[in-house]
C-alpha cells in the first residue's frame, strides 16, 4: 500500500468502527464515491458512503423497480461516513474547517502525480486502482466483517460523467472476493 491507499484505508475504517451497532448491522452495500470538485478530474474527494436495509424498504416505492432503490445511489442514505481529500472551496460558506483535510488532498496529489502524470485519462484507472487495494484490505483484515456483523460488498461510483472507466468491474470484483456483485451489475 502507498501513503495515500493506506490513509484511505485508516480514515474508512476509523469511520466505520464509529457506527452504531444497529445501524452497522443494517448496512448490505458500502460505496466508495469519488467526485471531482468543480468538475476537475485533478481534485478528487472520495466519500465513504452506505446503504441500509430499512432505508432501501423505504425508497421501493419511490423508485422504478425494488432493484433501482437497492442500487442506485440516489436512493441511498447521502449524510453519512466520511469524506477525504476535501478541500477548501472558494465562496463556500458550507465547508467548515474541520471538514476540510489538507493532509489528505496532500497525499492524493502526489499519487496523482506519480499514478497519473499525463492526467485527466489516468486518474479514474489510478483512482480504481487503489480503491481495490483499499476495499481488498477492508475485507481481508476484517473491517467490513467486524463492523456489519457480515460479507458486504464495497461499490465504486463515480459523480461526475468522464466516461466508463474500463476495467472497474472487473476491479470491484477481484477486490469483493469472494462476494458476488452479480445483483449489482444485473440492475446496472
Amino acid at each position: 500500500m502507498n501513503a495515500f491507499e493506506e490513509y484511505l484505508f485508516e480514515r474508512f475504517a476509523q469511520e466505520m468502527r464509529s457506527w452504531p451497532l444497529a445501524l452497522a448491522r443494517d448496512i448490505y452495500v458500502l460505496s466508495i464515491l469519488i467526485s471531482f470538485v468543480d468538475d476537475d478530474v485533478r481534485s478528487p474527494e472520495l466519500s465513504l458512503c452506505f446503504n441500509t436495509e430499512s432505508n432501501w424498504q423505504k425508497n421501493i416505492f419511490h423508485a422504478s423497480s425494488e432493484a433501482e432503490a437497492r442500487w442506485n445511489t440516489a436512493f441511498w442514505l447521502h449524510d453519512a461516513g466520511v469524506t477525504v481529500c476535501r478541500q477548501p472551496y472558494m465562496n463556500d460558506s458550507f465547508t467548515t474547517f474541520d471538514e476540510v483535510d489538507l493532509r489528505g488532498v496532500g497525499l492524493r496529489d502526489a499519487f496523482l502525480t506519480l499514478r497519473a502524470p499525463r492526467g485527466e485519462g489516468e486518474v479514474l484507472g489510478a483512482l480504481f486502482d487503489a480503491c481495490l487495494v483499499v476495499t481488498k484490505r477492508l475485507h481481508d483484515d476484517g473491517v467490513v466483517l467486524e463492523t456489519c456483523g457480515r460479507a458486504v460488498p464495497v461499490v465504486w461510483e463515480c459523480t461526475n460523467d468522464f466516461g466508463e472507466e474500463p476495467g472497474r468491474l472487473e476491479r470491484m470484483r477481484r477486490a469483493n472476493l469472494p462476494l458476488s456483485l452479480s445483483d449489482y451489475e444485473n440492475w446496472m
